[in-house]
């Protein structure tokens, strides 16, 4: 529960849920006419634009099923054995567990057919597609959830018995879905097509960060009035000495402060000159990504660091 292959999959389920929480939005809100053109890309290629949001919708389902797949890989490495993940879903039980084990594959099935209907379908009911981004929709939201409640059901560990964790975990999720929505964009061949998105995006991103660096903080603040004596050496952990340079200087600074300042200007610059700085849309969402695994990182690591040593002391 404190190594390393549990926070590779709190980031992992968060970004590749995030990131279909943003393409299922692409598919919910874009117009009918755009959506109608998009899915019959083999047979009519009307506008650029239309083949660069069919593919540009395929490579982030594609993405967050990938992101998803691996997340679960090291989360069976930290149970240790594969027997347990099956006994989830042979033998069910009214779990939190057993709630994000089904969500997770619910949303990996949603991904995939997402990407194949749009991919390799010739011609696919709009009703059958957007039915399908509901589903991803939800799905990315329990299972951006689940990543927080996991942790927060876990009664032996202070730190994390408090409902900010999982008000954290759901906004940081999103905001790595749109960082790494923002990287597909970047990235691929969908510059052109997408000059006006990267306003949304940036304005989007920014509310996130926002409202993360405030979920952030009020954790910190709960834990800090706890009852439980670990609960408040845990956030003295994560706030004082080497332990809170490392954690305010990745988390907060570099994940949180810079991206914010950068979203401001760049915004501002762009909507001034009519310029889109794709460079600076790569460097942000990069530090958003690094600063949403330092995060995780941080408080499983100081909840270990008080379990343990409680441990040992005892």
């Amino acid at each position: 529960m404190f190594g390393a292959p549990i926070v590779i999959y709190l980031f992992l389920g968060g970004t590749g849920a995030g990131l279909s929480i943003c393409a299922a939005l692409c598919v919910l809100l874009t117009p009918k006419h755009r959506i109608g053109t998009l899915l019959i890309p083999r047979k009519r290629l009307i506008f650029m634009a239309h083949q660069s949001t069919c593919e540009l919708l395929v490579t982030a389902f594609t993405s967050s099923f990938l992101a998803l797949a691996a997340g679960v890989v090291f989360l069976l490495a930290d149970l240790g054995s594969i027997d347990k993940a099956l006994y989830l879903f042979l033998m069910p039980h009214a779990s939190f567990l057993t709630f994000g084990s089904y969500a997770l594959v619910v949303l990996m099935l949603a991904d995939a057919l997402l990407a194949a209907l749009v991919a390799f379908f010739t011609y696919v009911s709009l009703i059958c597609v957007r039915l399908c981004a509901l589903i991803a929709f939800v799905g990315g939201c329990c299972v951006a959830a689940y990543t927080g409640i996991m942790l927060a059901s876990l009664n032996a560990i202070p730190l994390w018995n408090s409902p900010w964790i999982i008000a954290l975990f759901c906004v940081s999720a999103f905001s790595c879905g749109i960082a790494l929505f923002i990287l597909i964009v970047s990235l691929g061949r969908y510059r052109e097509a997408y000059k006006q998105l990267h306003t949304v995006l940036l304005r989007c991103d920014f509310v996130c960060l926002i409202l993360e660096f405030f979920c952030l903080a009020a954790f910190l603040y709960s834990a800090l009035g706890s009852w439980y004596t670990e609960a408040r050496t845990a956030a003295l952990f994560l706030l004082s000495g080497t332990s809170g340079i490392l954690f305010l200087g990745s988390c907060v600074l570099l994940g949180i402060i810079i991206p914010l300042l950068g979203d401001a200007v760049i915004t501002r610059f762009d909507t001034r000159y009519n310029t889109v700085h794709w460079e600076s849309f790569i460097v942000i969402a990069l530090l958003v990504l690094v600063g949403a695994f330092s995060m995780r990182y941080g408080i499983v690591i100081a909840a270990s660091h008080v379990f343990l040593g409680a441990g040992v002391a005892g």
